[in-house]
């Protein structure tokens, strides 16, 4: 039109964002167990690829998965904890990359990751609950002979 003006509108390109849900800080988890790691992404390219790694002290300690497929909206890796893996606070890290989008995140806070269950604390934890039943065992037999 004659005479006004029309001002140009550049759209930013969206955002691609990641949030991580579990374990997001005060959980405890134990080495050698399996956990689900859970997230939420928006605006992921498809196709896009999730790492999932440990952090603990600002340095990385392990990675889960590098390249769990992903897309936008809940998203999640279930496995197992390396039995290996020290006993500590760590952080969860996400990072979702794809084709001119790059998304990361960690857990809020920290969680503890325990020692696994060793089979000679399981045999401790036998003989202790052994040893127990023998005394309940033999108090029932000196309340039987009384």
């Amino acid at each position: 039109v004659e005479g006004s003006s029309y001002d140009s509108i550049k759209i930013p390109p969206s955002v691609s964002t990641i949030t991580v849900l579990s374990p997001n800080g005060g959980e405890t988890l134990q080495a050698g167990q399996s956990f689900t790691a859970r997230w939420e992404s928006r605006n992921l390219p498809s196709p896009a690829q999730i790492s999932v790694a440990l952090y603990q002290g600002g340095t990385q300690k392990r990675v889960l998965d590098c390249c769990v497929p992903g897309s936008s909206g809940l998203g999640g890796w279930t496995g197992v904890l390396p039995a290996d893996l020290p006993a500590g606070q760590y952080l969860l890290r996400v990072e979702a990359r794809g084709t001119n989008a790059f998304a990361i995140d960690y857990s809020d806070t920290l969680f503890t990751i325990t020692a696994p269950t060793t089979s000679a604390q399981v045999t401790q934890q036998l003989g202790a609950a052994l040893d127990a039943a023998r005394v309940i065992l033999e108090r029932l037999r000196a309340d039987i002979s009384q």
